[in-house]
């Protein structure tokens, strides 16, 4: 782009900004801007254009007869600071991506690779539009990203009646666009080609279960290991109270034996209280019998003395 037309597109944007909304719709302006073979977009209509509410629009590739032609959309208010000039020259016919990973992802489906000559992010949010023909018409174009070896889906937006999808960019690489009956989403890519961070949701919910499974077992564990140890402690007061009613016993023991020596008294076999006074009678039966005997034979011999005299 020419240093005189970078001026003119400054000096309509500066325009637009001073008078607001030219037409008075409501709608966002738009500045178009006839890029023909150029692909460098100069710093200066970034810097003209950042933080206004307007859209730019930079239509590629129109003065090539049968070249790829494609359009470019930058709103203003998406621009960050640090902008440079930017190559935003887009390639249709490199095909950067493998053959047998676009028939994996796409299957039968007609699909349009596309290589951004820029490397890195924009430094603002950007849609593309491109032609993918009228026949595609109500069709889904659906944006993947090719990512050292794997496949991110970035956006889906429909076909309109002349053929043009737009789908939004933010930095530049390799990508392919996979035209399709149905929405597409990151769950149609096929496994081997998922980024590890990008996995379906099914997958992960499943990695978490088991994660969760193994936060039970170790709860389990725990518990197992407090009812031991509660089944530890239940064995010791256990031994505790047996404990106590031995000494219990021990002391009830102890104090019926006090009770009997104070009142001179012992117990039987069954525990049968005996008085020390009057004694077991069928043991004093035969000491009294003898001194009955005893006493008759003093009387016997005391008559017999007095009658010889």
């Amino acid at each position: 782009m020419s240093i005189e037309l970078s001026r003119e597109v400054v000096d309509q944007i500066n325009k637009v900004t001073n008078e607001g909304n030219a037409d008075g719709n409501g709608d966002t302006p738009v500045i178009p801007i006839e890029m023909n073979n150029v692909k460098i977009l100069p710093w200066e209509i970034l810097e003209a254009a950042k933080g206004k509410e307007l859209v730019i629009e930079l239509r590629m590739g129109a003065s090539v007869a049968g070249g790829f032609q494609y359009t470019w959309t930058i709103k203003g208010n998406t621009i960050e600071d640090n902008f440079e000039s930017i190559n935003l020259g887009v390639a249709a016919d490199k095909n950067a991506i493998p053959e047998q990973i676009i028939q994996k992802l796409a299957g039968t489906n007609p699909i349009q690779q596309l290589s951004l000559e820029h490397s890195g992010k924009f430094g603002f949010e950007a849609s593309l539009s491109i032609n993918v023909g009228s026949q595609h018409a109500g069709r889904f174009g659906n944006l993947f990203y090719f990512n050292n070896g794997k496949m991110e889906f970035m956006n889906t937006s429909k076909v309109d009646p002349q053929g043009n999808v737009a789908l939004g960019f933010n930095h530049a690489s390799d990508y392919v666009v996979v035209l399709s009956d149905e929405e597409m989403s990151q769950a149609s890519v096929p496994k081997d080609l998922q980024p590890e961070n990008k996995e379906p949701e099914e997958d992960t919910d499943k990695d978490g279960g088991e994660d969760k499974g193994d936060v039970n077992q170790g709860d389990g564990e725990k518990d197992g290991a407090n009812k031991e140890e509660t089944g530890s402690n239940g064995d010791s007061n256990q031994g505790n109270q047996n404990s106590s009613v031995n000494n219990d016993a021990n002391n009830n023991k102890v104090s019926d034996t006090n009770s009997a020596d104070k009142t001179g008294g012992d117990s039987d076999v069954a525990g049968h209280r005996r008085s020390a006074k009057t004694g077991d009678g069928n043991e004093a039966m035969p000491f009294v019998l003898c001194s009955i005997l005893a006493l008759g034979v003093i009387v016997s011999i005391r008559r017999r003395s007095t009658r010889s005299i």
